[in-house]
């Protein structure tokens, strides 16, 4: 197989050849799902299709490597002037997307969830977590076809659906916070190809409906955890209607509202 890429060092393309296993490809279309968030300004962090945390992000489970977050978003609220929060940083009351609604991607049966875990203070990794506590807060919905969507790292109290429950596409099950392994507030989000969070595959899906409203730098978000408007204003975006997409890794999307 001939692969093209950058020298790390100096930038300048270089060409090389490696041999491969063969890999069989589904034909399957993707599950087209409802966005789990809903408003303007979110950012895909961590996100397909580069080399991301979450898509090498590989682990050795039951005696199977497993790649379950390969799928898998971060979703990160900007507000106007390019900020993810404003004011005191160790406040969770100070990141726009705190506390914002988590919704059903589709209508499924809740197989699992957390809501016992304390919100971490923003700005610190906490490195005293166990594996299963890493998720922080949590909910599983068990979706056709064998799928689960996996939520993670939601409020503390705000968790409305248990093990057992039904849910419709678009219902409230949560609310974003920062519990568990988590840096800052945001919604984990990824679907999986089994019934375990992380001992699955993650699998690829499309939101129905979204608008693409622009697009970021990675340094932007350094810049925003410290404070700087790190992102686009809102009012210099022009977001485009799109249909039956993966957004990709550092754009900006809008979602509709009470759909």
């Amino acid at each position: 197989m001939g692969v093209s890429g950058l020298e790390p060092f100096n930038k300048k393309p270089i060409g090389f050849v490696y041999d491969g296993g063969a890999v069989a490809i589904s034909g399957d279309a993707p599950p087209v799902l409802v966005p789990p968030l809903e408003g303007e300004g979110w950012l895909v962090s961590d996100g397909c299709c580069g080399p991301t945390g979450h898509i090498n992000a590989l682990v050795g489970l039951n005696g199977q490597i497993q790649g379950s977050e390969r799928f898998a978003i971060d979703w990160i609220k900007i507000d106007e002037e390019g900020r993810i929060f404003a004011g005191d940083k160790t406040k969770l009351e100070s990141w726009v997307g705190y506390g914002a609604k988590v919704l059903a991607v589709a209508p499924g049966l809740v197989t699992a969830s957390r809501d016992d875990q304390e919100d971490q203070k923003p700005g610190t990794m906490p490195d005293d977590l166990s594996f299963a506590e890493l998720p922080g807060n949590y909910v599983m919905i068990a979706l056709d076809g064998g799928l689960t969507a996996v939520y993670a790292h939601l409020k503390p109290g705000s968790v409305k659906v248990k093990a057992g429950d039904k849910v419709k596409a678009g219902e409230v099950i949560g609310l974003l916070g920062n519990t568990g392994g988590s840096l800052a507030p945001h919604l984990h989000f990824h679907i999986v190809n089994g019934p375990e969070g992380a001992a699955s595959d993650g699998y690829p899906y499309v939101l129905r409906s979204f608008a693409l409203a622009g697009t970021a730098e990675t340094e932007g978000l350094g810049a925003a955890l410290d404070g700087k408007p790190g992102f686009p204003r809102r009012d210099a975006m022009q977001p485009e209607a799109r249909e039956r997409e993966l957004p990709l890794n550092f754009t900006i999307v809008d979602f509709p509202v009470g759909e």
